[in-house]
Order: C-alpha cells, then sequence, then structure tokens
C-alpha cells in the first residue's frame, strides 16, 4: 500500500491523474522485470522491490548516508576514475539486502534524489567481488514513476516503427567559429535567459564546437534514413527555430549541442543551438526548459546527446527536475540522456554503436540497445572506464 500511494504521487506529478490500486503494480510488470523505487526521508531510506509475485520491503542506510555513497561514486565515475570501492559500497547498501529477487532481472528504476540519474547499471554486482558491472548481465532502465508510463502509453498509444528522423546537431556557438571565416559577423543582442542560466548554474560561460557530433549525424544517415524520412539541421541549420517545429508521433529525435544544467532555477536549464546564421547575423539560440509549457513532444525517442541532460534540481520524494523529465513530460515514450559531463568523442562511439543495433531489429527495445552498445564500448581498452561507456541512460519505457 505505501509503494503504491508513493508511486501515485509521483504519478500524479508527472501530470497523470491515476487511481492507482496495490493490485496493478504487479500487473504492469513482467516476469522478467522487478521494479525498484527508493525514498530518501530524513532520518533513513525505504527501498521496495515489486515484480508479478509481489513486494519486498528494506530500510537502508540513513538518506544521509546512502546519498553520500551515491555522490562518492557519481563523482568518482564522472571524474574518470576506477572507482571499485566507492561502487561496491554503494552496491552492498543499496542492493544487497534484496539482491536475490534482484539477480538476472531487467531493473527498472524509481529513484529519488541522486538515485533518479544515477547509472545503476555500472556498479558492480554486490554478490560478487570480482567487481563486473551489473549491465555485463542485467538491463537497467530508469523511470519517474511506475504508472507515469501506464498514463504515457495510454495517451500516445502504439508506438511502431519510426518514419520521420529529426537530428539538430554541431551548432555554430562562438563568432570564432571556423565556420565563419572570412565573413563579417554582426553583434546583436544577448540572449537573457541563456546568460542568466551560465552566470547561476556553475558551468563555463563559453560554448565550444562539438566537433565529434558529426559522427552521430553519420550513424543516423547510415542506418536509418533508407527507411525514415530524414531532417538533419547541422551547423547553422542547427536552430531553436528548427527544434520547435512539432514533431511527428513516434518519430526519433537525436539532439547533439550543449546541455546547460541550472539548479538553482530549474527552468532556465536549457539547450543550446546556433547562435549564429550563415550570414553573420547572432541569433538566439537558446532552449530553456521552462518553455516546454503544453508542448508535445510524442517522439518513440528523444536522444539527448548533451552534458548533464538527465540531471537537475532534486526535489523531495521526486527525483531530479531535468530536461529528460521534462521531454518524458511532454509525451516522448524513451529518452536517452547523459548523467554527467560527458566525453564527446567517446559520445559520437556510443551512439553509432547504438544506432546500429536499434535500427538493424525494428523491435528491440531501447534500453538493450543501449546496453549492448555500453558493453561493446567498454570492451575496448580505450573507453574502458565507466565515464567514458556508462554516461548515458534510458529513462522510460522498457518493454
Amino acid at each position: 500500500e505505501a509503494l503504491a500511494h508513493l508511486d501515485g504521487l509521483r504519478t500524479r506529478a508527472m501530470g497523470f491523474e491515476m487511481a492507482i490500486a496495490t493490485s496493478q503494480t504487479k500487473s504492469e510488470l513482467d516476469p522478467k522485470t522487478v521494479l525498484l523505487e527508493t525514498l530518501l526521508s530524513n532520518d533513513r531510506s525505504y527501498i521496495w522491490l515489486a515484480d508479478e509475485s509481489g513486494t519486498q520491503f528494506y530500510y537502508g542506510p540513513k538518506a544521509s548516508e546512502l546519498t553520500r555513497m551515491a555522490t562518492s561514486a557519481w563523482s568518482c565515475f564522472a571524474e574518470g576514475r576506477e572507482c571499485r570501492a566507492e561502487g561496491q559500497a554503494l552496491s552492498q547498501a543499496l542492493l544487497g539486502p534484496g539482491w536475490k529477487k534482484l539477480r538476472g532481472k531487467r531493473i527498472v528504476v524509481a529513484g529519488d534524489g541522486i538515485l533518479s540519474y544515477f547509472p545503476l547499471g555500472a556498479l558492480p554486482d554486490p554478490s560478487s567481488a570480482e567487481g563486473t558491472p551489473i549491465l555485463q548481465e542485467q538491463e537497467v532502465m530508469l523511470v519517474p514513476s511506475l504508472h507515469a508510463m501506464a498514463g504515457l502509453r495510454r495517451e500516445s498509444g502504439k508506438m511502431g516503427v519510426p518514419r520521420e528522423v529529426r537530428v539538430l546537431a554541431d551548432p555554430v556557438y562562438e563568432a570564432q567559429d571556423e565556420r565563419l571565416r572570412g565573413k563579417p559577423t554582426r553583434e546583436g543582442g544577448k540572449s537573457v535567459a541563456l546568460e542568466q542560466a551560465l552566470s547561476s548554474g556553475g558551468v563555463a560561460r563559453t560554448l565550444s564546437r562539438l566537433r565529434h557530433s558529426g559522427g552521430e549525424v553519420e550513424a543516423l544517415r547510415e542506418t536509418f534514413c533508407a527507411r525514415a524520412a530524414c531532417e538533419m539541421a547541422v551547423g547553422f541549420a542547427a536552430t531553436r527555430e528548427a527544434f520547435l517545429k512539432p514533431v511527428q508521433q513516434g518519430s526519433i529525435l537525436h539532439i547533439a549541442t550543449h546541455g546547460i544544467v541550472n539548479e538553482n532555477d530549474p527552468e532556465l536549464s536549457g539547450l543550446a543551438f546556433s547562435q549564429w546564421s550563415q550570414d553573420g547575423e547572432w541569433v538566439d539560440g537558446y532552449w530553456p526548459l521552462g518553455e516546454m509549457g503544453d508542448r508535445k513532444v510524442a517522439a518513440r525517442l528523444v536522444v539527448l546527446s548533451a552534458c548533464q541532460t538527465a540531471c537537475g534540481r532534486q526535489y523531495f520524494g521526486q527525483g531530479a527536475f531535468s530536461l529528460a523529465n521534462g521531454f518524458l513530460r511532454a509525451g516522448a515514450r524513451t529518452v536517452v540522456a547523459s548523467n554527467w559531463n560527458v566525453n564527446d568523442a567517446a559520445t559520437a562511439q556510443l551512439m553509432k554503436l547504438f544506432y546500429r543495433r536499434l535500427a538493424a531489429d525494428g523491435k528491440m527495445r531501447v534500453g538493450k540497445a543501449l546496453r549492448e552498445a555500453q558493453l561493446e564500448l567498454r570492451s575496448r581498452p580505450e573507453w574502458r572506464k565507466p565515464y567514458f561507456w556508462a554516461g548515458f541512460s534510458a529513462y522510460g519505457e522498457w518493454r
């Protein structure tokens, strides 16, 4: 009953008004899937595991201690270190008591606080001393709540093979960009929202070119454009206006740009598109999350190939207010988003592997395709650290 109540609160916070009965939790889960739902209260953490056979509950460490362990492991991963001790400590505390129920299953995570965007698959198996990451054997998906996904399925209907692919990539951010060489650049106004986001968000004030994002464009061109209508808005064409065009139901929307997280004012978090036109005119290329409003993005898949698009200000009981969360609210069935400031070259390689798998089988789940791509990237010596292969997670539909 407590789990149904908590999941109901989170579902309503996502905009779905649903009466949720205890029995419905089981019906949403198939035999291969376990729900891991957490709540971080003032003095303790609460952990539920639910599958079609029933629900298991246990208390975790004090919420402050569990948050400290998760933050330590997340920071270690994000800094490109090995992190075996940090990962093992968190895995034992969070997953150890329920590992018998979790082992060998797809884990669907509805997390609180930092656990709402933590790459759980990068943690080691809590029952082994070898340090093998969970993702080696199991798929991990993240959701805002179990029943929010049921509401999203109900509203968006059946999603078939994507018939439209829209790509926005490699925007022109600076007047010094080589693509503007030889052209007179005329400064205009300034994006007030971008200035505010950068000044209070604690990030670098310059947006450098993402040179490897061209590889992501080619990966999509090779894999999907023979079977779907493709719109490639690259360079100067990767504008705010191109992003705001209506998205067809069931399409793929891939955005390779800079993401900005502002935890002081989450509605200022956003995506940076081209700041210059081909004629050398300055244009406002910033889109803040606060402008999502009632906009509908009923895509089968949104890929936010930008930094920290899964991160944001954390609200008690509801996880992070992030770009990933915003696109799910807007109707996207699945969102692939980043857990930290990702490496440009590694991201391009990961996206190539991901789209090849997704295109090879029209029925392949996003979570499975991402997992297989991450494992292949991890198998290469230069990308073996979690910083490179675990930087993205899949949010939303696991079916």
